[in-house]
């Protein structure tokens, strides 16, 4: 979430004529003004961010996010649904751009938590199985972990569909990316055909709950132009 520890404290910023005498009468409101990652927000399109940023983070964790495939769609799922929005609420692009890298930053918190994890949760040899998931090795038995995706470039593809494309498209290359990788993981007919559609019916949900809280936002906080 953006926080003023992040973004380096607030700026009180005001312009006066010169021969302006400062009393109790005339004395202006100073706008409060912050600045994040180059860009500079009022006060309320500042706690604006705040709140659509904590929105949408608050409804990938509450969905069990972790970092198996259809996590990173997930998460790019969650940073076209703050585009769309910041875009709507009226957020001039350079701010668009301090809010998305504010996003990715936690995106990427969250996948390095999660991959360390692994480090902590097991105190067992794991290592890659294939290229696409880590293998647990306990009394010389190999165990699965499909909640660890391990080839980044198959996931960055899943992200960036799912961040920039039309869900539907987005959809059609996530399963092409998945299904591949779930069949390494099983020889059980149908398994990973089942699976993949557990993951799409969770994606579709997701999707219909970011697009409720885009509708509540917008509400909430009306557009810039409202005031002027």
């Amino acid at each position: 979430m953006l926080s003023l520890d992040a973004v380096g404290g607030a700026q009180q910023t005001e312009t006066l004529p010169i021969s302006t005498t400062i009393d109790a009468t005339t004395r202006p409101i100073i706008e409060t003004s912050y600045s994040v990652h180059g860009a500079t927000f009022t006060e309320r399109e500042f706690e604006t961010a705040q709140d659509l940023l904590k929105g949408t983070m608050e409804i990938l964790y509450d969905s069990g996010l972790g970092v198996n495939y259809d996590d990173y769609a997930r998460l790019g799922l969650g940073e076209q649904t703050i585009r769309e929005t910041a875009e709507d609420f009226g957020f001039q692009d350079e701010q668009i751009q301090a809010i998305l890298k504010d996003y990715r930053e936690q995106v990427q918190q969250h996948i390095l938590s999660g991959l360390r994890s692994v480090d902590y949760q097991n105190r067992t040899e794991c290592r890659p199985h294939g290229k696409y998931y880590l293998l647990q090795e306990k009394d010389g038995v190999l165990g699965t972990f499909p909640e660890i995706a391990v080839d980044f470039d198959r996931a960055a593809q899943i992200y960036d569909s799912f961040a920039s494309g039309s869900y539907t498209d987005a959809k059609n290359r996530f399963n092409a990316l998945t299904s591949e990788a779930l069949s390494s993981l099983s020889t059980a007919q149908g398994w990973s055909t089942k699976q993949l559609a557990c993951f799409n019916a969770q994606l579709d949900t997701l999707h219909e709950q970011f697009t409720d809280l885009q509708s509540r936002f917008m509400t909430e906080h009306p557009h810039l132009d409202v005031y002027g």
